[in-house]
């Protein structure tokens, strides 16, 4: 009887310390993909560990290290797109602004015919267009890089609201837009950068100028739930949106396609990244010529973040 207890304790001891041991190399694998998260040397393997779980360790050090490379790479041509943007503005701008200077002064002048002032009124109103262009892909080169400084102060949002539509009332007027603004609190304060916010509220504003089928109705909606400011803007777009909400938010994208309108087709991608920036989320909705964009903010931004 001991005889035959000991040749079944023999493969059983065999199959326990077989398990244990795969066990063991799949702890120590399961470390290592764990640890390719950082950029840190896959190092210090266990003295347990098999040949053929080396070799796996192997594979991953060198799929980390490509990652890491990579990772490097696209962070690195990145900053060289930024400041190739932003110097290449810079130096236009210089110029440009005495082309507006001078196309002013011009316009001022009593002696001259009236083909002359169409030219220089022209000349002006496309300089305007210009350093408008300028500006915007400067704030989309920050903006992508997440290279703005928050100054965040409490703010009533309606009023800020209402503040920058005051802005566009004769330009929507001119349109026959109907801009109807619906809340469900009187009174919504939030403490973020008010500038930042701003520009995001004014590139939508915007959007919907440039875009919208004239005599139609805008709909704006505000409301608070727990810690979180949900804003909404939709309208009836003039022309039928044929590409997707995701193509809307990239960089040099507009609903039409055509370019005949003015601006530079980076007005939502600016106030996406902005909106991120200020620790919340954008999204829109597009259904053929419907658009609606919705954006949400904490009530409270954290110095922690940016």
């Amino acid at each position: 009887m001991p005889f035959i207890f000991g040749l079944l304790a023999v493969p059983i001891l065999r199959l326990l310390f077989l398990g244990e041991d795969v066990v063991i190399q799949n702890r120590i694998l399961r470390a290592a993909i764990k640890e390719t998260q950082s950029y840190e040397a896959l190092t210090g393997f266990s003295p347990m560990v098999k040949i053929s779980t080396y070799e796996s360790l192997m594979d991953l050090t060198r799929i980390k290290d490509q990652m890491y490379r990579s990772a490097q790479e696209s962070v690195q041509s990145q900053k060289m797109k930024t400041e190739l943007i932003t110097n290449i503005s810079h130096d236009l701008k210089t110029p440009l602004t005495s082309i507006i200077n001078y196309a002013d002064i011009l316009s001022k002048k009593d002696v001259m015919d009236q083909e002359a002032q169409n030219y220089i009124r022209i000349l002006g109103r496309n300089s305007e267009r210009l350093k408008s262009l300028i500006v915007d892909l400067i704030d989309a080169s920050k903006t992508g890089t997440g290279n703005v400084n928050l100054e965040p102060v409490f703010i009533d949002f309606h009023e800020l609201i209402n503040q920058i539509y005051a802005d566009f009332d004769n330009e929507y007027e001119k349109k026959g837009l109907d801009f109807v603004y619906e809340y469900t609190e009187e009174y919504i304060p939030i403490y973020t950068d008010g500038n930042v916010l701003s520009r995001v509220i004014q590139n939508l504003f915007s959007n919907v100028n440039k875009y919208s089928m004239e005599n139609t109705k805008v709909y704006g909606r505000t409301h608070l739930s727990g810690d979180r400011i949900f804003f909404s803007l939709r309208n009836i777009s003039e022309k039928e949106i044929t590409i997707s909400s995701e193509e809307l938010q990239t960089q040099f994208t507009r609903g039409e396609l055509s370019r005949t309108t003015e601006g530079s087709g980076l007005g939502l991608y600016i106030a996406k990244n902005l909106v991120e920036i200020l620790q919340g989320e954008f999204r829109i909705i597009v259904d053929g010529n419907y658009f609606q964009v919705f954006v949400e903010l904490p009530t409270e931004l954290k110095k922690d973040e940016k």
